[in-house]
């Protein structure tokens, strides 16, 4: 074991749950449409009449959605991004130039302030051009910098790092370990406060799978602050500069899908970091980490949505104009099952993504159980509909974009949906935890 990577901790089963349970959100203080049925419930004045955005709202995201759709008509090239396995980096300038970095970011910090539904519909269409990009945009925003520091942030770190994030810094979010996912009671990175400097804390370890962190400006990391005097200790969260000394990527991860992703290991040795850059109380990060998540999680289900309209297109056209035995393939019923499962699937996937991210601009309501179900079916489903996709395209389905192209037929990256997709039913939760989340 290196000398830098903190002994990892010893818990039983008992003590790790009791961690959990601790950074759960155990009080009810809104009503929730999803925990209502659970308790045989049908509150259907929760969600109807269904809630609409405000004018303005609307206004303002279909005038960026429409930028964005150019953007991605013009700028995104999604097969160079996979032959590449990176995103070039003049479109990454031009997703700076055009405010992406600050969707949800209030124009008070120089964000554009779009709401929660607008914030998923422009990543459900840039997810369908370069699900890479969408990666990097949600992960940024989502649960990066931006929306631990809307929620518990101070007025000097709204104001300090907002305004960054919305136009140049990229960030990312540390969670992660290489012995340590689910389990997080078990996390060895570690907040050391500095005998000779109370003000300051001494970050060590090793985190995995930090997406955006090979490239990010700014971190959010999680890290445990020991129990001493005047120190309650705990899992932490802090706001870290990227370039800070003693901070080391030492590797670019690759994958069998999202093949642009910036994801690599970052290495902590001995990396200064102010008190002022804690976010929240010593002992709240996984708090903070899980409630981010709450509506953070919302992001992934709406790029399971673009997803699957892109499905539909690709299924309709190609069953249109390919014929078996004297018709459209589109005409037979094994086909035309499969392009009706898709289309019905996309349109209650979507109509669960906006229903829930109004309800959470709304803020009436809880909607830790919506944004679960939604994760947890738009993941599933989007692997469903992208593996029928493969199935109606036959052997063309399964022949790469680029191999399709070089014999001279249009590039239709189906096998790359496939694997792009099934990173879905592991990250930000895997189907298993969402089972044990939403019970």
């Amino acid at each position: 074991m290196s000398a830098t990577q903190p002994v990892q901790p010893k818990v039983t089963e008992r003590e790790a749950r009791q961690v959990a349970e601790a950074a759960r959100e155990q009080d009810w203080r809104k009503p929730s449409f999803a925990k209502e049925l659970f308790l045989g419930r049908f509150r259907l004045d929760l969600i109807h009449p269904h809630p609409l955005p405000a004018g303005e709202d609307v206004r303002r995201g279909e005038a960026f959605l429409a930028r964005l759709r150019e953007f991605c008509e013009t700028q995104i090239d999604g097969q160079r991004i996979e032959r590449e396995a990176r995103i070039p980096d003049e479109t990454v300038r031009g997703l700076k130039e055009l405010g992406a970095l600050g969707m949800k970011i209030s124009p008070e910090y120089g964000g554009l302030g779009l709401t929660q539904v607008y914030y998923n519909k422009a990543l459900a269409l840039v997810g369908s051009v370069s699900p890479a990009i969408g990666a990097l945009l949600s992960a940024h925003q989502s649960i990066g910098v931006p929306q631990p520091l809307k929620m518990f942030g101070t007025k000097e770190q709204k104001d300090a790092y907002l305004p960054r994030c919305a136009t140049t810094a990229i960030s990312a979010f540390l969670l992660t370990e290489p012995d340590v996912g689910s389990d997080p009671a078990r996390l060895a990175t570690t907040a050391v406060p500095d005998p000779e400097d109370p003000d300051t804390y001494l970050l060590d370890g090793v985190k995995l799978w930090t997406t955006n962190g090979v490239v990010a400006d700014l971190l959010v990391v999680m890290a445990r602050v020991p129990k001493s005097e005047g120190h309650r200790g705990g899992i932490t969260a802090f706001v870290v500069e990227a370039d800070s000394p003693g901070i080391t990527v030492e590797h670019r991860n690759a994958f069998m899908g999202l093949r642009g992703l910036e994801n690599g290991v970052t290495r902590f040795h001995r990396v200064r970091v102010p008190a002022s850059q804690r976010i929240g109380p010593e002992g709240a990060g996984l708090k903070i980490a899980l409630t981010t998540l709450n509506t953070g999680r919302l992001s992934l289900p709406a790029m399971c949505v673009g997803a699957g309209k892109w499905c539909l297109k690709i299924a309709r056209e190609w069953s249109g104009v390919r014929e078996q035995w004297g018709r459209p393939v589109a005409r037979h019923e094994a086909v035309g099952a499969k392009i009706s499962f898709i289309a019905a699937t996309t349109f209650a996937l979507e109509a669960v993504v906006d229903l829930a991210s109004q309800m959470a601009d709304e803020d009436r309501n809880d909607i830790r159980i919506e944004a679960a179900l939604a994760k947890l079916y738009g993941s599933e489903m989007a692997c469903l509909m992208a593996d029928e996709l493969v199935q109606i395209r036959g052997g063309r389905g399964f022949e790469t974009a680029e191999s399709l192209a070089a014999r001279g037929e249009r590039a239709v990256p189906a096998e790359q949906l496939l694997r792009d997709l099934r990173i879905n039913r592991i990250f930000e939760g895997s189907t298993e935890i969402m089972h044990l989340l939403i019970a």
